[in-house]
Order: C-alpha cells, then structure tokens, then sequence
C-alpha cells in the first residue's frame, strides 16, 4: 500500500435513534456533491475524510480537497447538524 496524506474532519455524533435519516442524507451527498472526500462514520462520530496517494501528491490536488471541505463545512454541515437533531436548517 503507497503511503497516504489523510484529510479529516469531525462532523458531529450520530444520533442514537432515527438515524436511517441522516444516513440517507449523508449517502446523498457524497453521490451528487463531493468529488475528493466522502462522508463515512467513525464509531458514532461522523466524518468527512479523502486520501490521496503520496507518491504522486501535487499542489493542486490538496487544495482541491481544501477547497471541497472548505464548501461543505460551509454548506452542507449546518444542513446535516440539522438532519442530526430533527431541525430543518
């Protein structure tokens, strides 16, 4: 396995009822708006994370997945907080 640069941010805790909700809305997302990362679970923590392989890293490829994050701690996160405690945002 090549070596890896992980991204990774915590999101928030899943909620411990009701989940099938926000765990359709994550799926959504990471079909029609992520392109470099993805939305997954780490225990009950959800995450946003990508990997890029090291090996052939260029400086265009990490601020794209910058970027992406950048959006969807902007857009997409209040929108999940949301989906996460019943409240539409």
């Amino acid at each position: 396995t090549p070596p890896l640069v992980l991204a990774r941010v915590e999101i928030g805790t899943a909620p411990p009822e009701g989940r099938e909700g926000i765990f359709e809305y994550l799926l959504r997302l990471n079909a029609t708006s992520l392109v470099h990362g993805a939305y997954g679970l780490d225990g009950d923590r959800i995450v946003l994370q990508a990997a890029l392989e090291m090996e052939n890293l260029d400086y265009n490829e990490l601020e794209a997945v910058i970027a992406e994050f950048e959006l969807a701690i902007g857009q997409q996160v209040p929108k999940i907080r949301a989906h996460a405690t019943g409240y539409k945002a």
